[in-house]
């Protein structure tokens, strides 16, 4: 028999004269589970797909299937596995035992049987379905399920069941109504999984004009829409003991086999394709990815497997995003659900994948040749290197859950070697490069494949360019434009533009460039270090002020002072305004991501008014003015920047800062005064180490002055404090003369909003008393969380008075 390769069920039925038999140890009919309802309507589109495609388009592959042939049950009676015995006499001597491919196949079947049906091609479904009136797809697992397969193919059923399948709702519960249908089958599963999925397939192609069948079975002169790789492993001498043995270890076909088959198929009728794809398959690519699986520590064929599948499925990922044409937003559900499929699979599903082999086109092939070739060439860009001169992007990008942020830095590599770049060859080109592609990538949002998409076209135009990045960048608009807001990342892209002017300008910028760009939070981001040395109305920044600058913003913003226990830095910002502007964020060290970095001081840092951006929130030039400030307490060598300067000019701009609140009156008896709630806070670094989280909440209330709370993590559902009544708490702490007054003083957080928290006072003779502040006054309440007001005594008073007005009570 030569049957191995890709033919369609239809063919093979005709050309052969076997029974198609599942044998006693494979399970039920799954495909029809209720379980997998998701993934049967997914197959369900795919056909759907391949039979109303148009001619030229490829056949929707299945891939392997495979088995033995054996004889006849009745010619063996010494096999006791050999199931109740099936009396076929005409034409069929044989059996043929599958191995792997029954759900395929079993789907097929039905397939075929419902287009015959619907179409009025019993008979020649029959003719090759059937043989002396018994099934040639049969169910060795249950007598009932191959008693259900046998009546399907009989005449009179074939005849008359369509008229009423067309009037009523559902196929499966006609069929179940038929006299031929025996109530011990609804017991089967495999049965009730053909009804399920006949229900379905009525569904999906009920409505569907006529010539599916012809379609499906070739008859239309196209070729058949549907085949599979026909393999019978008793030709090449191998028993059906090796695929036990396979598949008791879960090996009967590796996912990546499955895919590479396709892939070589795929390749075989397409130009692009040639044998020497095929070979790097299975040679130098196969030990690149060994060795990526060694390095992670997991030299074991699934994670090799599951590592070079998931770089194809990158690369078909990184085409289709290349050729959506509208906004992502737009396209079909089904086709934004596939695009995310091809991103985060580990595995292979073939009915899906399959239907779009046409992303590897000839350029994807191409891409992919010349990235991996020249990784087996520069293994420095597969194993990790502490230099950090040339990162390890392939066995990042393809580690489980890895974020957009690698993944389009794998994009850009492999666009920048396609387009000609050679990173080893050409190292300063290639620094530049991937420079401001870190810089673009790093301080922009890429949460969703539509801001994938845009950055990913950015990245690839900047690959065309690659041989004069900065030159081409600098001829874009200059800093006195504004952003191309239509483009990804519009701020930093203009930022990268007006940089490579400078050093395209004037080389000497670059080393200064780079430097500043070399810190944990800036990260590419300095913008506002170079607005910072731009002097009024001058056409280039001061490099000299901006290498001062540098220094400055690189001791502001590193660990020592972000951690300080004084926060002083937030404190010092708290002197001009409030640097909040309102997003109630007092900002922490957090600098993981870029999310991260621009909700706390990269968000503070740009807000700006600049020669092209325009933001007119409070927190307006703060950061930058503190700057300045800073400055002007600092020795005039740049060298002589140390950190421990800097905590010193930050506490001096403190020191009088509160000095100048006794003169503007902001102050009784030395304590600032509860309206003016930045004073409280900078007076009291407590409050800063009660926010956790470093984050406050406020409520307006119709005042100048809101209430403020202290939360200790992220929201009003944590336990938070009120501002006034803490800083009074802690005031009443540090007099020890207090101490023979109160036996407890306690400052207690509630949890919800609508609840205020209270100073609760225990008093040496047991009397208490419970205080809050309410839309801009201490009251008095009834006990702590309360909402009922009291008066306050007048011991109590009299205290309290020593520390707030007698106006805020």
């Amino acid at each position: 028999m030569n049957s191995n390769g890709s033919l369609s069920l239809y063919d093979l039925l005709g050309t052969q004269d076997f029974i198609l038999r599942i044998p006693v140890a494979q399970r039920d009919y799954a495909q029809g589970r209720d379980g997998e309802k998701f993934r049967r309507q997914n197959f369900l589109h795919v056909i759907r797909d391949a039979l109303q495609a148009g001619p030229g388009s490829l056949p929707l592959d299945l891939d392997f299937i495979y088995g033995t042939l054996e004889q006849p049950a009745y010619a063996s009676p010494e096999r006791p596995d050999a199931g109740p015995p099936v009396h076929h006499t005409q034409g069929a001597s044989t059996f043929f035992s599958v191995l792997d491919g029954q759900q395929r196949l079993t789907t097929l079947f039905l397939l075929h049987w419902y287009l015959a049906l619907k179409e009025g091609e019993g008979a020649d479904f029959r003719s090759r379905f059937a043989s002396c009136g018994t099934s040639r797809l049969t169910y060795n697992t249950r007598e009932s399920a191959r008693l259900f397969f046998d009546a399907m193919v009989q005449e009179h059923m074939l005849c008359g069941l369509w008229a009423g399948v067309a009037a009523s709702t559902g196929m499966a519960d006609h069929i179940r109504d038929q006299t031929w249908f025996h109530l011990a089958w609804k017991d089967d599963p495999t049965v009730a999984g053909c009804l399920t999925m006949l229900d379905d397939l009525h569904t999906s192609l009920g409505e569907c004009g006529p010539g599916l069948y012809d379609r499906l079975t070739g008859r239309d002169g196209i070729g058949a829409c549907i085949t599979f790789q026909f393999l019978d492993i008793g030709a090449f001498k191998l028993t059906d003991d090796l695929y036990i043995r396979m598949n008791a270890r879960g090996r009967s076909l590796s996912a990546f086999e499955n895919f590479k088959a396709g892939l070589c198929g795929h390749l075989g009728v397409n130009s692009t394709g040639d044998d020497q794809f095929a070979h790097q398959l299975d040679t130098q690519w196969a030990d690149l990815f060994w060795s990526i699986a060694r390095q992670q520590g997991c030299a074991h064929t699934d994670e090799y497997n599951r590592l070079y599948l998931r770089f194809f499925m990158l690369m078909a990922f990184y085409r289709a995003c290349e050729t959506v044409t509208l906004p992502f937003d737009r396209q079909n559900r089904e086709e934004q659900v596939y695009i995310r499929q091809l991103r985060t699979a580990n595995d292979y599903n073939p009915p899906i994948t399959l239907k779009n082999f046409s992303l590897f086109d000839g350029l994807t092939v191409e891409r992919i040749t010349r990235l991996l070739d020249y990784c087996v060439r520069h293994p420095v860009f597969t194993y990790a290197s502490t230099s950090n001169e040339v990162p390890a992007i392939l066995p990042s990008a393809l580690a489980l859950r890895t974020g957009y942020e690698v993944q389009a830095q794998l994009y850009a590599l492999a666009g920048y070697i396609h387009a000609g770049g050679d990173p080893v060859g050409n190292p300063q080109a290639y620094q530049r490069w991937l420079r401001v592609v870190n810089n673009l990538v790093y301080n922009h949002t890429i949460d969703d494949v539509s801001a994938f998409i845009r950055i990913c076209r950015r990245l690839g135009e900047m690959a065309e360019h690659h041989v004069d990045l900065y030159g081409w960048m600098a001829a874009r608009p200059g800093a006195d434009s504004e952003p191309d807001r239509s483009v990804a990342a519009p701020d930093q892209w203009h930022e990268e533009c007006c940089k490579a002017w400078l050093i395209h300008t004037d080389p000497a910028w670059e080393a200064a460039i780079t430097a500043c760009e070399q810190h944990d939070y800036l990260r590419g981001r300095i913008w506002a270090v170079l607005e910072q040395s731009w002097p009024e109305s001058a056409r280039y920044p001061d490099r000299a002020q901006f290498i001062r600058n540098t220094a400055l913003f690189h001791a502001l913003l590193g660990p020592a002072i972000l951690s300080c226990p004084r926060y002083l830095l937030q404190r010092a910002l708290l002197t001009l305004g409030d640097y909040t502007a309102g997003k109630d964020n007092l900002c922490g060290p957090k600098h993981r991501s870029y999310s991260e970095r621009s909700q706390n001081w990269l968000g503070v840092i740009n807000r700006r008014d600049s020669k092209w951006q325009c933001d007119q929130s409070q927190g307006e030039g703060l950061f930058a003015t503190l700057v300045r400030a800073v400055d002007l307490l600092l020795p005039v060598v740049p060298a002589a920047i140390l950190v421990r300067d800097v905590k010193r000019a930050l506490a001096a701009i403190i020191r009088k800062n509160m000095k100048a609140m006794v003169s503007r009156g902001e102050t009784y008896h030395g304590y600032p005064c509860p309206q003016y709630w930045r004073n409280l806070m900078i007076s009291c670094p407590q409050v800063f180490r009660y926010c956790r989280e470093h984050r406050i909440g406020r409520d307006d209330w119709g005042h100048a002055n809101p209430d403020i709370y202290l939360l200790s993590k992220t929201t009003y559902g944590s336990w938070h404090v009120e501002l006034r009544t803490y800083v009074l708490y802690q005031c009443l702490k540090r007099h020890r003369r207090l101490s023979s007054i109160f036996t407890k003083i306690n400052c207690t957080p509630v949890s919800r909003h609508g609840v205020y928290p209270t100073l609760d006072l225990t008093f040496s003779d047991g009397q208490t008393c419970h205080v809050a502040y309410r839309h801009g006054r201490f009251v008095a309440i009834s006990g702590p969380g309360g909402k009922e007001e009291v008066t306050f005594s007048p011991m109590v008073r009299d205290m309290l008075e020593a520390y707030v007005p007698p106006e805020c009570f």
